[in-house]
């Protein structure tokens, strides 16, 4: 933790130098809330578009997402959730489904994040993690539905994310 917060630390001053004044919405999804919150404070996502990416999280209990382009067959939920965060309570009253994947998970426009919850993507797929190479988190989609694994890379941030439009 010690390296983390002095890595965080030289990472908010260089992004005090070249910020372009974005700092976020200040918006915060469950326990991924303290780690997305600073990272969106101290500048160091200026360069992770949370809207274009999918965050893998382990705190989470429910997968939420903020673009719908991700998403077919949004709907209104019968039963709308109230997500709690550091930033405040942001209804949920959506839902959608993801290609690939058997749990709905929530919309909302106003969310900061598409974050997927490794309760729900572990009980569809097998999930790891190699902490002695680059600390990327796989999600092993061929060996249950013939798709492509995905990688999760980490951020410097320490937030883990997938690019679908990276190719």
């Amino acid at each position: 933790f010690a390296n983390y917060s002095k890595e965080l630390a030289a990472l908010k001053e260089e992004s005090s130098i070249s910020s372009n004044g974005s700092a976020g919405s200040g918006l915060s999804f469950c326990t991924v809330g303290a780690t997305l919150k600073q990272a969106v404070e101290t500048g160091v996502l200026q360069y992770l578009d949370l809207r274009k990416v999918i965050l893998f999280d382990t705190h989470p209990t429910d997968d939420v997402f903020c673009n719908k382009k991700y998403l077919r067959n949004i709907r209104k939920s019968n039963k709308p959730m109230p997500l709690h965060g550091n930033g405040g309570v942001l209804p949920l009253e959506q839902i959608g489904e993801l290609k690939g994947y058997h749990h709905e998970v929530w919309y909302n426009k106003d969310a900061i994040a598409n974050i997927l919850s490794k309760k729900w993507v572990s009980m569809q797929y097998r999930v790891s993690m190699d902490t002695g190479t680059n600390g990327s988190i796989w999600v092993h989609r061929s060996e249950t539905n013939g798709m492509p694994d995905i990688e999760f890379k980490m951020h410097v941030s320490g937030l883990h994310y997938w690019d679908p439009t990276s190719g």
